[in-house]
């Protein structure tokens, strides 16, 4: 029976590399939460189409790195780029669950829309941060923001 050693900077690749998985997942289910009470303004959502969006969204940038960029930077530029979407997902809960228990007093969709706004801004420019901090290509949170656009066009 062989024993497996596993090194530091593994240990370190296989928690982050679990990290995004969860991260995924888990903006994934509170973003179609949250598209139920953007309902009639975009079409109705599923689980597969948020999967979709949020694990292409780490193809597209992980190529984009892959082309043009340092390939050591990629898994900690998904990492803290995951870190980012799940801070936006915390930050949707509070509405989500206020959505839910005050389900007849629903302060409106527009509302929804743009507290939903708000938490992108807040994103983009932490997104921004962790870019500059991780010494990566500034254009890669102009990237992950044209995804986003892209997905919308698509959507809408």
């Amino acid at each position: 029976m062989e024993i497996i050693h596993f090194t530091t900077r593994s240990h370190c690749a296989v928690y982050k590399t679990g990290y995004i998985v969860f991260a995924a997942v888990f903006t994934s289910s509170i973003l179609l939460l949250y598209s139920y009470l953007l309902k009639g303004l975009i079409p109705s959502s599923n689980l597969f189409r948020e999967y979709c969006i949020c694990f292409g969204q780490l193809l597209f940038q992980g190529t984009l790195l892959l082309l043009f960029s340092k390939k050591e930077m990629i898994l900690n530029y998904l990492f803290e780029m995951m870190k980012v979407s799940l801070i936006g997902a915390f930050l949707l809960s509070p509405v989500l669950v206020s959505a839910i228990l005050f389900f007849p007093f629903s302060p409106g969709l527009y509302y929804y829309l743009g507290y939903f706004f708000v938490i992108v801004l807040y994103m983009f420019f932490n997104h921004k941060k962790r870019v500059k901090e991780l010494q990566a290509a500034w254009w890669l949170t102009y990237t992950w923001v044209l995804y986003r656009f892209i997905v919308l066009l698509i959507i809408l």
